[in-house]
């Protein structure tokens, strides 16, 4: 793993290397219906503390674009995952004082059990989701769970958010859904009996962050375009007033049917661009900002270290920035030719412009099958790549086009959409390498979403839809002049001196389209390797990914990490969490880091952000001793019930 500046490996790619730099540097409101009654008679929700409720918290963020659906690979950005963590709700959610350890989100499910063949809850949990053949996950929803137009939350949100998963190009995390063999829903919609087929260690992290289905079906949109412009319903602590692309600003208010027991302290938070660490730094030592969260360039850190009581902390994020090669291009069928091509770019300098900075980077190594594989020639191209995310992205593929174009392969840059990538140009082999950020394949789960074959149940879209902008036979529209294409036809993927297997797209189902092959999920290289496959279920019952799986994905030459990604939050001094120290030391998802947090922070006068229970009134019901489950004590967990706290209903 490389750190630090990273000197350029071509005097001759120097001048379109600058080029590409500067081209990167250019670049409803539902009803409101009858609030669901408790059946359960509880107790309503405790009110905000008079007084401390009208405060607004402003926090400085990246530059965004459209879409804020948190399942697409497109939009998996810092933004994103923070909406999503604060307005949609999920079945587990990270442990308030160990983040890495998912838990029962109390608010939304009153119990969750893996069942076994008779039944009943098995007496261990996840030695029952790791067992072979089928189990069944039962979740019982939550008395007075609701979105926040007061539609109950049901097991419809639930069946939604699998079908998106498992039928939508270019999703993110879909494997775990493709095990779903069916999903029943019993007790006025609150009982949800999720059939699962083969291991399944990690049900936990099933439907994380549900969608309003009674909303975004009857919207007509589908899973791909849902949520471009907004969130349009909350089932969690804060709602989405308003979204302003031009302006870069998202505007989160209290969810005043969140029927939790711990509503947040603040009234409203406002999540706007930041612009750069200079203003920035500015706005937070004035008070206009009380936090920032951005992905960081060159001045970044500095900028903030020397606003006076600020704590900056950095996070890494579990995504890669990663060029993959596309298995259905018919100059990267050959993994020999595929090696070629990705060493024949710089990580060190495509992350250098891609993130605006050269220190501090975290440069992964390559694959050994690309870095240390005897050099076979280029393809005579021309190339096509294509961008999946926003800015870091497009910059990217820019400046790897500069590259091969200076090593002798012209190549040009896509203007095909994320969803168009995934849906048509990449299965049809109309682009030939695509960069993005890709979640990392740390677990065997997460590397079964990353190179396990591509799921039949996405269809790819026709190769001949103008929609993609085609630009000639069998290639996508590309910025620059048009690109003379192959002879249309789309390459399998097979490299048999590789065993990767030939796929048969034949469709299972009669009235599938003949001859599509699947869009692409998680997997956008298309591999589908028959030893990658058989490692994938042989490791199914595991978490860790055994060496021997990671060698044969690597030895298929898809895929070259360029850098991880990360993020720097900065905490300003006139913040305080509710029964937190010191901003050092609170507790950091992997999404969103330190503003895992955020529905406990209030306003507090500059320096009181380190008192153990900022601000607290000797009377205030909400006071929680510091590491408090924030939904209250019935929430909290007991340390000796850490390892069984989903098992405590067996009903």
């Amino acid at each position: 793993m490389s750190h630090g500046p990273v000197a350029p490996r071509r005097a001759r790619a120097a001048a379109a290397l600058a080029a590409a730099a500067l081209a990167a540097s250019c670049m409803a409101n539902p009803g409101d219906p009858p609030v669901v009654a408790d059946p359960g008679g509880g107790a309503p929700p405790e009110p905000a503390p008079a007084g401390r409720d009208e405060a607004v918290i402003e926090i400085g963020v990246g530059v965004f674009g459209e879409g804020f659906n948190p399942h697409l690979a497109a939009t998996a950005d810092p933004v994103t995952d923070l909406v999503a963590d604060m307005v949609l709700p999920s079945a587990f959610i990270p442990d308030a004082d160990d983040p890495a350890r998912l838990v029962r989100n109390g608010d939304l499910l009153s119990s969750a059990a893996v069942l076994g063949p008779e039944g009943t809850p098995a007496r261990d949990f996840d030695a029952a989701a790791a067992a072979p053949g089928e189990k069944t996950l039962r979740y019982r929803i939550a008395p007075g769970a609701q979105w926040s137009d007061g539609t109950p939350i049901s097991g419809a949100d639930f069946t939604y958010l699998r079908e998106g998963m498992v039928r939508t190009p270019g999703v993110r995390g879909g494997a775990g859904y493709e095990r779903i063999t069916s999903i029943t829903v019993t007790g006025a919609g609150r009982v949800v009996d999720v059939a699962v087929e083969g291991p399944l260690p990690q049900w936990r992290e099933l439907f994380r962050h549900l969608l309003p289905s009674h909303l975004l079906r009857a919207g007509g949109g589908s899973f791909a375009t849902i949520m471009r412009d907004g969130v349009v319903a909350s089932g969690a602590a804060f709602a989405v007033e308003n979204i302003d692309i031009g302006r870069n600003e998202v505007r989160l208010v209290r969810n005043d049917r969140f029927w939790g027991r711990r509503p947040p302290l603040t009234e409203t938070v406002v999540l706007r661009a930041e612009r750069g660490p200079v203003p920035g730094a500015e706005q937070l030592r004035t008070g206009r900002l009380q936090a920032v969260q951005v992905r960081p360039e060159e001045t970044t850190a500095l900028a903030y270290s020397m606003v006076p009581g600020a704590t900056l902390l950095p996070t890494p994020r579990p995504r890669t920035l990663t060029l993959q090669a596309n298995l259905a291009s018919p100059w990267l069928a050959d993994r020999d030719t595929r090696r070629a091509v990705l060493a024949a770019v710089s990580q060190g300098d495509i992350a250098a412009v891609a993130t605006g900075r050269r220190s501090d980077l975290v440069i992964p190594a390559p694959p050994a099958s690309i870095a240390e594989a005897d050099r076979a020639p280029l393809p005579p191209g021309p190339l096509v790549i294509g961008a999946m995310d926003g800015e870091v992205a497009t910059a990217a593929a820019r400046v790897i086009a500069a590259e091969l174009t200076a090593a002798g392969v012209e190549t040009t840059v896509s203007r095909a959409e994320p969803d168009e990538l995934a849906r048509t140009a990449l299965p049809h082999g109309m682009v030939d390498l695509v960069v993005g950020w890709a979640d990392d394949a740390d677990t065997v789960l997460a590397a079964a979403d990353r190179f396990g074959c591509p799921a039949r149940t996405r269809i790819a879209g026709r190769a001949g839809d103008p929609a993609i902008g085609l630009r000639g036979p069998g290639r996508a529209g590309a910025e620059g002049e048009p690109a003379p294409g192959a002879d249309g036809a789309a390459g399998t993927g097979a490299d048999p001196s590789a065993g990767e297997a030939a796929p048969d797209w034949a469709p299972e189902d009669p009235g599938e389209p003949v001859g599509r092959p699947p869009a692409r999920g998680g997997n956008l290289s298309g591999l589908c390797d028959p030893l990658v496959e058989r490692l994938l279920a042989e490791h199914a019952a595991e978490v860790a990914v055994p060496a021997e799986l990671r060698a044969a994905i690597d030895a298929a030459a898809v895929a070259l990490p360029i850098v991880a990604d990360g993020t720097l939050t900065v905490i300003g001094e006139d913040v305080a969490a509710r029964g937190r120290g010191a901003p050092a030391g609170w507790p950091a998802a992997a999404d969103i880091g330190a503003l895992l947090t955020l529905p406990d922070w209030r306003r507090v006068p500059a320096g009181r952000a380190a008192d153990p229970d900022p601000g607290a009134d000797p009377g205030d019901p909400d006071a929680a001793p510091a590491g408090q489950d924030r939904r209250g004590p019935d929430r909290a967990e007991d340390p000796g019930r850490r390892e069984t706290e989903e098992q405590e209903e067996r009903g």
